[in-house]
């Protein structure tokens, strides 16, 4: 692991930049989606194959769930690689890394999520797949800011530096 530095940047690729697949994760929580679990997962496994059926997709699938995702989504026409990961949440903006390139090799930024306000978050086995999958993501790279982890819904998301800092929540209403 390398701390991020002004000379160690990595350059991260747009998303139209080619790519060798998409990264996504098939694990759908109960306490996120209660009674609507069942429909949720259904509904993921919808934007799994349409991804699929357009690019190649690295799944994260929690070992023990490898055989039941498989066979839900297996269609020999899609190239889906079922990749066994710890980790615990289907949005991967909040846990994963970003694979950027730096001197010819992948680098996994690791952003430190927190909560919204700042405050740590409790920890969750998806929180550091940079730190542990680095055989997955490349050389993990510190990033100098936290990330958070979880945003309210809105619209649109503007990004900027003030916002990857710890900071107060919106008002709501």
């Amino acid at each position: 692991m390398v701390s991020m530095t002004v000379d160690r940047r990595p350059a991260i690729p747009a998303e139209w930049e080619p790519h060798v697949a998409c990264w996504l994760s098939a694990a759908v929580r109960e306490e996120d989606f209660r009674d609507r679990t069942a429909e949720a997962r259904a509904q993921l496994d919808a934007v799994i194959r349409e991804i699929a059926r357009h690019e190649p997709v690295r799944l994260l699938v929690w070992e023990g769930e490898i055989a039941a995702v498989r066979s839900r989504l297996s269609d020999p026409a899609l190239e889906i690689e079922f990749v066994p990961a710890l980790v615990d949440d289907i949005w991967m903006r909040d846990i994963a890394p970003t694979v950027g390139v730096t001197g010819g090799a992948r680098a996994a930024i690791d952003w430190h999520f927190s909560n919204w306000d700042g405050s740590a978050r409790g920890a969750r086995p998806g929180d550091r797949l940079a730190e542990r999958e680095e055989r997955l993501f490349g050389r993990r790279v510190r990033a100098p800011i936290k990330a958070e982890g979880g945003a309210p819904s809105s619209p649109a998301v503007f990004e900027t530096k003030r916002a990857s800092v710890s900071r107060p929540p919106p008002p709501t209403g």
